[in-house]
């Protein structure tokens, strides 16, 4: 019965991610966190809560989509909710985040293989990577405990170890600019970083080889 569950569950999420761009389209909105993660599959992405980034101006919108229950889904009568989380932004700092519109093909139909398609604003890899490299420098300095930098900190090298796998080279992957990865490319947050990781077992990656990777694909943009 798992993987009935899994697909049931599956289909839910993009009947929920579909929701969301039916109503926010017009507007302007992005997935952000480990639910964009998840959609350009991320080893540590998450289905299970909802993060988007809106300018302010989208508020009334997003207010209307969550009143009529679009963070909800009924699929095979089997009613879930995510957990959501919507972070404001002025709308000059919104636009200086690039986002892209993909396409998610699933399989809707758990007998007879009928594939629907969900569409989702989300962000771009290279901007994921930032706001996770912004949120450890935040919480380093709000004197967050070590346990939630190192969640954060492995959070960045996933995405990192997935845009390289993509070879930078796909729309929405890269490649990586000094604009859009301020913090990614300063030397001197990997100093911090490569610390915390080095005492997490498993993290030992090779990170500065993927920061001379990081400085030649900047200059390519």
């Amino acid at each position: 019965m798992a993987p009935v569950y899994n697909r049931e569950y599956n289909n839910a999420w993009h009947e929920m991610i579909d929701s969301l761009h039916n109503a926010l389209k017009h507007t302007r909105y992005s997935v952000s966190g480990r639910m964009a993660m998840s959609i350009w599959r991320c080893s540590r992405g998450a289905c299970d809560s909802l993060s988007i980034t809106c300018p302010v101006e989208s508020k009334e919108a997003v207010k209307i989509w969550a009143t009529h229950g679009g963070d909800t889904s009924s699929l095979y009568s089997q009613p879930r909710l995510w957990r959501r989380r919507i972070r404001w932004l002025p709308e000059r700092v919104f636009d200086a985040m690039p986002k892209i519109e993909m396409r998610l093909a699933y399989d809707e139909d758990i007998y007879i293989g009928v594939y629907r398609t969900a569409y989702v604003n989300v962000l771009t890899l290279p901007a994921l990577l930032e706001n996770s490299a912004s949120a450890w420098v935040d919480n380093r300095a709000k004197g967050s405990s070590q346990e939630r930098l190192d969640v954060v900190a492995r959070d960045i090298l996933s995405i990192l170890d997935h845009i390289m796998e993509l070879n930078f080279e796909e729309v929405g992957y890269g490649p990586l600019s000094a604009t859009e990865s301020r913090h990614v490319l300063d030397k001197a947050f990997w100093i911090p970083v490569h610390a915390a990781l080095s005492s997490c077992p498993g993290q030992n990656f090779p990170v500065w080889a993927w920061i001379a990777v990081l400085y030649t694909i900047s200059t390519r943009s």
